[in-house]
C-alpha cells in the first residue's frame, strides 16, 4: 500500500465541544492512539504526489474547522491528532476510495460468480414436489457459502470490519 491521502471526510472535523470553532488551532498528528509517536505525514498540493515532510507532524485547522488534507506514512490508513492545548486523541482515516483501491482485491482480483439457480421447474402447481425444494434449499446453500468467503476475504484484507 503507498501513502493515502487524507483524512476522509468521516473523521477530518475538528470537534472542540460547545460548538467552538477551531479555524487556526495547531493540531499534532500521531501513529499511535496514545499520541505519543508522532506520524510521519507529508504535505498535499492538489496532485497525486506527496509533498515534503510536515515539520513536527503539525497541521493548522482551516476553515469549517477542516483538518487540511496529507499524505498519509506508507502502508498506514489510520492516524490519531490531538489539538494542542486540548487533552484526548482523536482518530482521521485515510480516504475512503484510496482505501478501497489500496486493497488487492479492487486492483482486479478475480471474484468467481456465484454458481445459477437450479434449472429445475417448479411443476407441482402451485406447492413444490420435494425434490424442487430440495434443489432450491442446496442452491441457497451454496450461494450462502459463497457469499460468506467472499466477505471472510473481505475482512482478511480489512477492506471491512466485522
Amino acid at each position: 500500500m503507498a501513502e493515502l491521502l487524507g483524512p476522509d471526510a468521516t473523521s477530518r472535523t475538528v470537534d472542540l465541544g460547545g460548538g467552538k470553532n477551531a479555524h487556526g488551532r495547531a493540531a499534532t498528528v500521531y501513529s499511535n492512539a496514545a499520541g505519543s509517536t508522532l506520524a510521519a505525514i507529508l504535505t498535499y498540493d492538489g496532485t497525486e504526489t506527496p509533498g515534503a515532510a510536515i515539520s513536527g507532524s503539525v497541521v493548522t485547522v482551516g476553515a469549517g474547522s477542516l483538518l487540511p488534507l496529507f499524505w498519509f506514512p506508507d502502508g498506514v490508513d489510520t492516524l490519531y491528532y490531538r489539538v494542542v492545548g486540548m487533552s484526548g486523541v482523536k482518530t482521521i482515516y485515510a480516504d475512503v476510495d484510496r482505501r478501497l483501491d489500496a486493497q488487492p482485491m479492487a486492483q482486479g482480483a478475480a471474484v468467481a460468480d456465484v454458481a445459477a439457480l437450479t434449472s429445475a421447474a417448479i411443476t407441482g402447481g402451485e406447492s413444490p414436489t420435494e425434490a424442487e425444494h430440495n434443489a432450491v434449499r442446496a442452491d441457497a446453500v451454496a450461494i450462502r457459502t459463497t457469499v460468506n468467503a467472499l466477505l471472510a476475504s473481505l475482512r482478511a484484507a480489512g477492506v471491512i470490519d466485522t
